[in-house]
């Protein structure tokens, strides 16, 4: 307690990414540099909030290509996906083109290109698509205005729900490729897993049709109706002499038959056998 009463603590929090951007124009500008607003963008983007790490990248450029600073020379040097990449990546998701997705991929893994940094990238555009759908003031995340509309008509039709269950799968991916040596294979998977998801029936989908404010896809199989059988009319007039059923006439009782008494047992007769001696067989003479 001695120590922190004579310690000052202070709270290192992210800068915004457009402040950071500011602030490396103005270093620009005073250093006799031109750089580009996309290539600000771009550079304070990949600092994460962190505006010594972006005053180093900007060190970076200025060895590797001199005064004049573009956008395509931020995502060579350091591995980053363009933003109309990262839109058309995200655009293909809502709208279950897969192999467009993959393809993409492919494109960015050949060029050597960050692939953790383009995941990040893709949960921005979904979580801006997501807090747009729930504020209609929420701003764009600096996402360019063109790429936007593209982006907020095709996820027009996508449920709140789903964009989140979205957010969460790609969280997931993320969390496997930290630690993969394959971030490319992880990738794949997450993006086919996000696609997929759209096509399953949730259960806020059933519980919607069953309020009746939905419906749930038909079976193409017919439904066979069967009628129910008309019922018996009942005769509600008194039957004539001649419609008047027969009186049955009673059957004669029948006497019930007696069961014969067994004789007595008697033993059986004795067989009397004459036992007589059988005549003796003379022998053969013997021959000479």
């Amino acid at each position: 307690p001695t120590i922190s009463s004579r310690c000052q603590r202070v709270d290192v929090r992210p800068i915004d990414t457009q402040t950071i951007a500011d602030q490396l124009t103005f270093i620009s500008n005073n250093e006799g540099v031109t750089l580009e607003p996309a290539a600000a963008w771009a550079v304070a983007k990949g600092a994460d909030g962190g505006m010594r790490d972006a005053q180093s990248m900007l060190d970076q450029l200025v060895a590797f290509c001199g005064t004049q600073i573009k956008e395509s020379n931020v995502l060579d040097v350091f591995g980053f996906t363009s933003r109309e990449t990262v839109a058309q990546l995200t655009q293909f998701i809502p709208t279950k083109k897969t192999s467009e997705a993959l393809n993409i991929l492919n494109e960015q893994s050949t060029a050597g290109k960050e692939l953790g940094q383009l995941l990040d990238d893709t949960i921005g555009c979904l979580r801006a698509l997501l807090v747009a759908k729930v504020d209609t003031n929420a701003g764009n995340d600096g996402i360019p205005q063109n790429l936007w509309e593209t982006l907020t008509k095709t996820s027009a039709t996508v449920p709140v729900d789903r964009l989140l269950h979205l957010v969460d799968i790609f969280a997931d991916t993320e969390a496997r490729m930290k630690w993969a040596s394959n971030k490319k294979l992880h990738l794949e998977i997450g993006v086919i897993k996000a696609i997929q998801s759209l096509n399953d029936v949730r259960i806020s989908d059933v519980i919607t049709a069953l309020a009746g404010a939905g419906s749930l896809p038909q079976s193409s199989t017919p439904t066979v109706q069967t009628q129910a059988p008309a019922p018996e009319k009942v005769a509600t007039t008194a039957p004539t002499a001649e419609e008047s059923p027969a009186v049955a006439t009673p059957e004669p009782q029948k006497t019930p038959e007696v069961a014969p008494t067994p004789e007595p047992h008697q033993p059986p007769a004795e067989i009397k056998i004459d036992l007589q001696p059988e005549p003796a067989v003379p022998s053969p003479e013997p021959v000479c």
